[in-house]
């Protein structure tokens, strides 16, 4: 190889990464959105019959909740007797919290668990849901609930999780750590 060469073989290497992208397949140019949209469309499917269940009473088993800042309505249902817990703390948007969770898909694939987790709620690093959710709740509650993927990892997803999945949590909250009553 000749030091005239390699010029030419650098030039034809650059065109090459230049042309090659437009040469794959087309799953690679649609969007999340195209994508995913089987995935979507179950999750949202599975959502509204969570919304409509009903319990051998005949009431539905999950109260919706609107939170203040989106229009996306998600479910909540308590596992325990609430009477028994309404004089308890409850945490505050600012609040930090201590939860036992799991967390799973629509098809019940589990993604998450911890015991004893410990959080602040107004954090970065949460799903938009979560806040919601736990501040709705007095310690000891315990609840099911079902966040539509536009309060879980959105339209991007995240490690493990699927863009577009609703998300199944289980949620015990055990404690508000640093409460502070003020008069």
């Amino acid at each position: 190889m000749t030091k005239k060469s390699i010029p030419l073989l650098m030039f034809i290497f650059l065109t090459l990464s230049f042309i090659a992208p437009g040469c794959d397949d087309d799953d690679n140019n649609k969007t999340n959105w195209e994508r995913y949209a089987d995935w979507r469309n179950k999750n949202n499917d599975w959502v509204e019959q969570q919304a409509n269940r009903t319990g051998a009473d005949g009431k539905t088993l999950y109260t919706k909740y609107q939170p203040r800042y989106d229009q996306t309505q998600f479910l909540m249902r308590f596992i325990n007797d609430t009477t028994e817990t309404a004089e308890n703390l409850r945490p505050m948007y600012t609040s930090t919290a201590t939860v036992n969770y799991a967390v799973y898909l629509y098809d019940g694939t589990r993604i998450d668990s911890a015991a004893s987790y410990t959080s602040q709620l107004s954090s970065q690093g949460l799903i938009k849901g979560w806040s919601e959710i736990i501040t709705r709740m007095h310690v000891g509650d315990s609840v099911e609930a079902i966040l539509p993927y536009v309060l879980g990892y959105g339209s991007s997803g995240a490690t493990g999780v699927y863009p577009y999945s609703a998300l199944r949590f289980n949620i015990r909250l055990t404690d508000v750590p640093y409460y502070e009553v003020r008069p």
